[in-house]
């Protein structure tokens, strides 16, 4: 979600099987605002409200995935990873990727290796049916 709006946790998702860790928080900085001072103060703000739902949670391995079009400023690339409680276990890495580079790479992976592991498929409509038509006959003897 946009990173104007700070005081929200806006994505958090599952990490994929080749990304290493067990959640992906995102903060997408696209279009948000042409002065510097602003655009660093919202994403500083996005920040820390991050750290500390981070800090909120058991330790996991999580990542922050900042998808910008406007080259991040300086100040701001200089973020390279938060460290929410002051303890390592809590370290958490910053990453920044192009909006339009990891779109097209989200759109690429096959559906199959988005789903999470450990659960099963959805039933197709038909194999609900038949399943549902099963349990009837048991019920009623039919």
């Amino acid at each position: 979600m946009e990173i104007r709006e700070t005081d929200t946790i806006d994505i958090e998702r599952k990490g994929l099987p080749d990304e290493g860790v067990d959640v992906v928080l995102e903060i997408v900085d696209v279009a948000t605002t042409a002065d510097v001072a602003e655009r660093e103060a919202l994403f500083f703000a996005k920040l820390k409200n991050y750290g500390l739902y981070i800090a909120s949670q058991p330790p996991t391995r999580t990542r922050i995935r900042v998808l910008h079009r406007t080259l991040p400023t300086e100040t701001m690339s200089q973020v390279r990873s938060i460290c929410p409680r002051g303890d390592e276990a809590w370290r958490t890495e910053v990453l920044f990727q192009d909006y339009d580079a990891a779109m097209a790479a989200i759109r690429s992976v096959p559906r199959a290796s988005r789903r999470s592991e450990g659960r099963p498929p959805r039933p197709t409509r038909s194999g609900t049916i038949r399943a549902t038509q099963q349990k009837l006959r048991k019920l009623f003897g039919r």
